[in-house]
């Protein structure tokens, strides 16, 4: 079996859009859509809802799914980041993001446990705009991972690997037990928290829970059976 080797690079950030500077500690492997959703926290910006396009070397994007290996990365060297919308011809702020509450289809499949609901930004993609489901069910879930690694599954880009990642709009539990666990920022300090279960019988957006905290990279979130 080939061994992979790994090593950690210092990844220098500039956000041209704000005029701001950060330097990340990242293992070789990491992609780019990572490295945004810690961007975005550290620019205290809703990783849910952002999209940050990184450069390198060259005047077009790099792509969300490549790692630092595979853009040639050199440890200490700068990634220059804006802050943008999505790709012609809808811009992401025409995205219908809100939870569609008061919409009803006799046909809704209901899932039990942890469910995402994303839209593909692609705009070639069938499913740019329409929310998809994306049923994960029961289990210990790095949070920000899973949110990283979620994929369109009819994407375009589908064939040649390099399929763009969703943008979650949901995170929805439903007839669990769930809890959180992690790292966050209580008055400016790294502070340590892990929450008892709780019993969820119905449908709940757990979004708005989860943006009330400042979490770091190692929330985990919890979900068993009733």
């Amino acid at each position: 079996m080939k061994k992979v080797y790994d090593w950690d690079l210092t990844v220098g950030i500039y956000v041209e859009t704000c005029k701001k500077k950060f330097t990340l500690v990242c293992s070789v492997h990491t992609n780019l859509h990572e490295i945004m959703l810690r961007t975005a926290k550290l620019l205290d910006l809703d990783c849910f809802d952002t999209k940050i396009e990184f450069y390198y070397r060259q005047h077009s994007p790099l792509r969300a799914t490549s790692t630092l290996q595979q853009c040639d990365f050199r440890d200490g060297d700068v990634l220059t980041a804006r802050i943008v919308q999505a790709k012609p011809p809808l811009k992401l702020e025409e995205l219908d993001t809100r939870p569609q509450k008061n919409k009803i289809s006799e046909n809704k499949t209901e899932y039990y446990g942890l469910t995402f609901i994303c839209t593909c930004v692609e705009p070639r993609c069938v499913n740019y705009g329409k929310d998809v489901s994306i049923p994960l069910g029961m289990g210990e879930f790095p949070f920000f991972k899973v949110v990283g690694d979620i994929k369109c599954k009819v994407c375009p880009y589908r064939d040649q690997m390099k399929n763009p990642p969703m943008l979650v709009k949901e995170v929805q539990l439903s007839h669990c037990l769930w809890r959180v666990e992690g790292t966050h920022l209580f008055r400016g300090f790294p502070t340590h928290h892990a929450s008892e279960f709780k019993r969820c019988r119905e449908n709940r957006n757990l979004s708005d829970e989860l943006r009330r905290y400042k979490w770091q990279n190692d929330l985990s979130l919890t979900v068993k059976e009733i």
